[in-house]
Parts: C-alpha cells; sequence; structure tokens
C-alpha cells in the first residue's frame, strides 16, 4: 500500500510496524529517488543527494541537488543545487568536523564525461569548487578516507582506485584494478585505519594498504551473482561483513586475519542489501534491505546468526541508502516515490526477534 501523509510540512503519520510508528518527511515535487545520504553526528544533520530519476549517468543539463535535514525534530532545513553535469551523486563523504562535504559525480564513459569530485562548504551551506578524478576514470560509486582527514579514496565503474588530495581538490594517484563489471560499489577501513578494502559488482574485495597505496590481495567471492553493496567492520577488528546485492539476500563474512571467506548467511526472503552499521546493540551489526518493503536484519556478530528484523515501510518505492544515527536511536532510510520521502524509525527499540537463518559455508555455494 502506499503511505499517504497529511501535514502540509510534508510530516505525516505512517503505518505502525513492530510497535513503532515511522516518521516520514516528504521532499520536493520532482525529488523522486535519494541516491547517497551522508550523518554528521556532531550536529544531529543528515545531508541527502537527491534526483528527479534514477539514471545512473550524468545528464548534461541536470543538476543534482543536496538536501540538509536536522534530526532532532525531522524538518528539512536547506536545499542546495549544483551546477547543471553535476549529477548523479551515489558516493559522498563527510570530514570529521563536519564542516565540508565531498560528492561524488558520476560522470558518462559514453559521452567520455570523467568522474568529478565537488566540494561543498556546509558550514556556509555553499558550493566551493570541483575537480575530475582524470582522463577514463567513470562512475564514482564508493569512497573510503585515508590515514588522514585530507585524503580519499574514490572507487570508480570500471575498477580503478582514486586517491585525491581534499584540500588541493588534486587526484594525486589511480591503481587499475578490475574490469568489466567490476565497479567497486562499496568500500570500508579496517578499525585502525591503515587498510582499505573495495567490494566489487562481480562480488571480488580487493584489499589495499593506505599508506603507499599499494594492493595488497584479492578474494573473489561470487562468480556468477550480483556483488556488494555495503559493508561494515567489527570493531573488534576480526571481521568484515560484505551485504550482496540480489535475492536472497546474503552477507559474507571475511577474516581480516586470514583474509579468506568464513562464512555466509543467507537472508532468503530479502534481497539487496544497501546499507550496514554496527550496532546500536553491542556485539551485533544491522543491514538495510533495498527494493520495496525494506527492512533492518539485525546479526549477532558472534553466533554470525540473524536476532532480529524491523520493517521499514509498504511504500510502492525502493530503498537506496541509510544510516543510523545513536543521538536519535533511529535509522533513517531514503525512499524512491514521486516525490521521494525520509522515513525515520527508532531502532532497536521496534525491533522484533527472528528466527535463526542459516550459516552457508561453502563459498561455491554463493
Amino acid at each position: 500500500m502506499m503511505i499517504r501523509w497529511w501535514s502540509m510540512l510534508g510530516l505525516f503519520a505512517a503505518p505502525v510496524y513492530g510497535g513503532a510508528t515511522p516518521q516520514a518527511l516528504a521532499l520536493h515535487p520532482g525529488e523522486n529517488v535519494v541516491t547517497a545520504a551522508v550523518y554528521d553526528p556532531i550536529r544531529d544533520v543528515a545531508y541527502f543527494a537527491v534526483a528527479d530519476t534514477d539514471f545512473r549517468y550524468s545528464l548534461e543539463m541536470a543538476s543534482g541537488t543536496l538536501v540538509r535535514v536536522r534530526l532532532s525534530d525531522f524538518k528539512r532545513t536547506g536545499t542546495l543545487k549544483l551546477r547543471a553535469g553535476e549529477n548523479a551523486i551515489h558516493a559522498a563523504l563527510l570530514d570529521a568536523a563536519g564542516a565540508n562535504g565531498y560528492l561524488g559525480i558520476y560522470g558518462d564513459p559514453n559521452r567520455d564525461v570523467p568522474a568529478q569530485v565537488v566540494h561543498v562548504n556546509l558550514s556556509q551551506w555553499r558550493r566551493v569548487g570541483s575537480a575530475p578524478l582524470g582522463k577514463q576514470e567513470f562512475g564514482i560509486s564508493s569512497a573510503i578516507w585515508g590515514t588522514s582527514d585530507g585524503e580519499a579514496y574514490w572507487g570508480t565503474l570500471y575498477g580503478s582506485i582514486v586517491r585525491m588530495n581534499l584540500p588541493s581538490m588534486t587526484a594525486t594517484a589511480a591503481l587499475s584494478l578490475q574490469r568489466e563489471n567490476n565497479a567497486f560499489q562499496c568500500g570500508v577501513t579496517d578499525p585502525d585505519g591503515q587498510t582499505g578494502y573495495f567490494g566489487t559488482a562481480s562480488g571480488n574485495v580487493m584489499k589495499i594498504r593506505l599508506s603507499d597505496f599499494l594492493p595488497l590481495g584479492n578474494v573473489s567471492v561470487s562468480q556468477a551473482q550480483a556483488g556488494f553493496r555495503a559493508v561494515v567492520a567489527d570493531p573488534s577488528g576480526r571481521y568484515l561483513y560484505w551485504a550482496a546485492e540480489g535475492m536472497p539476500g546474503r552477507i559474507v563474512r571475511l577474516s581480516l586475519e586470514r583474509f579468506q571467506i568464513s562464512g555466509i548467511l543467507e537472508i532468503p526472503d530479502e534481497k539487496d542489501f544497501v546499507a550496514a552499521f554496527v550496532g546500536p546493540k553491542s556485539g551485533t551489526a544491522s543491514f538495510i534491505t533495498g527494493g520495496q518493503n525494506p527492512s533492518i536484519i539485525e546479526v549477532d556478530l558472534e553466533t554470525f546468526q540473524e536476532t532480529g528484523r524491523l520493517p521499514l515501510s509498504e511504500s510502492d518505492g525502493s530503498a537506496h541508502c541509510g544510516f543510523y544515527s545513536s543521538k536519535e536511536q533511529a535509522v533513517v532510510v531514503g525512499m524512491d516515490g514521486e516525490p521521494a520521502q525520509l522515513v525515520k524509525v527508532d531502532y532497536p527499540g521496534a525491533l522484533r526477534p527472528s528466527r535463526d537463518m542459516p550459516v552457508i559455508s561453502d563459498p561455491d555455494s554463493f
């Protein structure tokens, strides 16, 4: 069923799921897809990249839009339009102080338009400038911070990773690691921040030492199915948990010490994971599914079993991004629609207990 709203401000009542009443914030007409989100825990503010369609490549005359939302009362507090051609945005970074944002613009290999990074001063709420990643670098879909706050790594469509100095907005190095359907769609650093890991659209994981930008290894998980869209690191530094696209939903546990797969958890009736985060319960991680009727799946990291589930919405739209706010004790997810909406739900307060799901230990079954 469609979620309906009544408030002229765009904040509307939503159905009750698991004892919680989600809040939903309707975006403006023409803002139909939420493509990326970043959260500032210092100010308790979130930033959402929105577009009128889910077309992945940059359109020459279209402008990307950044929406600012205050989470305490779940109200929209700002809209920033980028320049023509600065779209679509599928990856973004926020500096540690929350003062600057960096938006990855996809580009278009069919028109030889390279990917670029747009710098936004969030304190002054203005666009500062932009810089291309370089010739033949297209399709930014992931990003991680380096060993310093001014160094970022951007994962691209054709399997390269570009290192950029953000204060000078200069691309300083690039590694061409994959080809074909091996877009780097998500990335994470280990708890020490010394090693980066990128997951591909075809199910590979690439390991890179950030200090000297040196590839350290590659693990192939999926040979014939969709790859990874989200990843989270175990705070203890033992494992990474990679969440896959496709149905049924699958979460792959990768040992950091051995750099090999140590288990695969199958979620039969869910699909297309789009986001992941540690907690909020001690010893757990949570994974947000995409597609229609998205859910949050809680997983115990020690037993590697599903322990809880929370349906988020019964709308006709799909989810592409989401995050957890520890200050609000809530999850916020962007849902497609005409217009799109942001859904905020208490978490883990409304979590439902789940039956145990089997761990698949044989990687060939993935």
